[in-house]
């Protein structure tokens, strides 16, 4: 059985990150794999993740703190990387623990779930998959492929689009991806900040499914259906308030048709595709 580790970077979020460790200390006594957290904000970090191993690193710029997490992963065969919003079935360790990790190579999976607490919505089947990206939640890097890259899968400096970031390094170096199914998986990124923006993703997906999937979670998934879309979630990160101007041009989340809101990049793209939203120039 493959030796694994999962990490996870964190920062605010704590009631979130809080389930996501819960759940997480579970299925590593259940399931035998160890799991590794870097946070940023001193005793309040460490108290989140008691009984976890834990690394203080500052949070800015993120490439930096997740290649320090990294570091501490050479006596692994595999490490999956997570966020502190994310959660994974039991199925996906299981896999990964019989997984082949003697190529340079890396997993990922075709889809995910994306669940929005103000909307109380959960889809899946989303542009960036359907355009063939792999996501980056819960991706399985072997040994080899760490290796070989020094164990610096995304660049010191990168503060955001970090997937596209690592793909790149990793290609440049000949490291292949191998993409899995999703089918048979559950794989939850969690959405509960106080920001619109980030939570319309979810009208983007074109499969949406019922809620009670995520009480496959156990206990974890049952209190995350609880948490309310106005606690204090949200988190500023440098580099990603940048904001687009749009047209509505099919109603969604209150937003009425004609009206011109304003989006973050992030979310920008994926609306116009789905035809909720034009460009209008302001």
């Amino acid at each position: 059985m493959n030796k694994l580790v999962t990490i996870v970077p964190f920062y605010k979020r704590h009631r979130l990150t809080s389930l996501c460790f819960d759940r997480l200390r579970d299925q590593s006594k259940r399931l035998g794999f160890d799991i590794i957290v870097a946070g940023s904000e001193g005793e309040e970090s460490k108290k989140i993740a008691k009984g976890i191993k834990y690394i203080e690193v500052d949070n800015n710029p993120l490439g930096g703190k997740l290649n320090t997490l990294m570091k501490e992963c050479t006596g692994y065969d595999g490490v999956i990387i997570i966020g502190s919003d994310d959660f994974m079935s039991d199925s996906i360790i299981e896999m990964y623990q019989k997984i082949d990790v003697s190529k340079q190579v890396y997993y990922s999976f075709n889809d995910i779930y994306i669940y929005s607490s103000k909307h109380k919505i959960l889809a899946s089947d989303f542009q960036y998959t359907r355009n063939g990206n792999g996501i980056g939640v819960a991706r399985l890097y072997t040994k080899p492929t760490l290796e070989k890259m020094n164990y610096e899968v995304w660049s010191n400096d990168k503060l955001k689009g970090l997937d596209g970031n690592a793909d790149q390094r990793l290609r440049a170096k000949g490291i292949k991806e191998i993409r899995l199914d999703l089918k048979g998986h559950f794989l939850l990124d969690a959405k509960v900040e106080q920001n619109i923006s980030a939570q319309e993703i979810v009208f983007t997906g074109h499969k949406r499914h019922d809620l009670k999937l995520i009480e496959t979670l156990g206990d974890v998934g049952k209190k995350l259906l609880k948490l309310d879309r106005t606690e204090p979630e949200r988190v500023a990160r440098a580099g990603s308030v940048d904001k687009i101007s749009a047209r509505v041009v099919k109603e969604f989340n209150g937003h009425k048709k004609g009206v011109i809101i304003e989006l973050k990049k992030r979310n920008y793209k994926d609306l116009l595709k789905a035809g909720y939203i034009n460009h209008v120039d302001v």
